[in-house]
């Protein structure tokens, strides 16, 4: 039994600690669901079913394995998993900034992002993406927007991303 059939239809949940980059084209968050032990699924039922009810078209997934994206696939919604291993984010800068170019630039996809956790390292990326793209004119202003609009600070694994950005890499 599906988790609609269990509880009824589902009204959807926002994934937690979202937060809009580029406002409604492009957002970061948490996996829906939750990561490793604290993974729920009906929780991520629902995050899913808000992204499907708040018109996002695609799910860029950083995570090392392939968690959810058949989930996402099955609810109609673009599945792009790009695995980053932990502290490497640097080294995959060119790969990100196809991807979400193709799908928020180009393609005008509405885009949720996401890692396990909304950590320094997917706030970094999305700082170098806000520079790659001049959405943002600097490193500093990459720093400081990227902390605003997630409202957490970036230390120094997420910095050494947008100066690896700012850095031509």
């Amino acid at each position: 039994m599906t988790g609609a059939a269990i509880f009824g239809p589902m009204i959807g949940l926002r994934p937690r600690s979202m937060s809009w980059i580029v406002p409604h084209r492009l957002a970061v968050g948490e996996r829906p669901g939750g990561s490793g032990t604290t993974h729920r699924r009906i929780r991520r039922e629902e995050e899913i079913c808000w992204l499907q009810k708040n018109d996002f078209d695609a799910v860029v997934s950083f995570l090392q394995a392939a968690h959810n994206i058949a989930m996402y696939e099955d609810a109609g919604l673009l599945a792009v998993h790009v695995p980053i291993p932990t502290g490497e984010a640097d080294s995959h800068l060119e790969e990100v900034f196809g991807v979400l170019d193709r799908l928020v630039r180009a393609e005008d996809c509405k885009t949720f992002v996401h890692s396990d956790d909304v950590d320094d390292e997917l706030c970094g990326l999305m700082g170098a993406w806000l520079l790659h793209t001049g959405l943002v004119a600097n490193q500093p202003s990459a720093v400081a927007t990227v902390e605003a609009l997630t409202s957490r600070p970036l230390g120094p694994l997420g910095r050494g991303v947008i100066q690896a950005a700012g850095a031509g890499v």
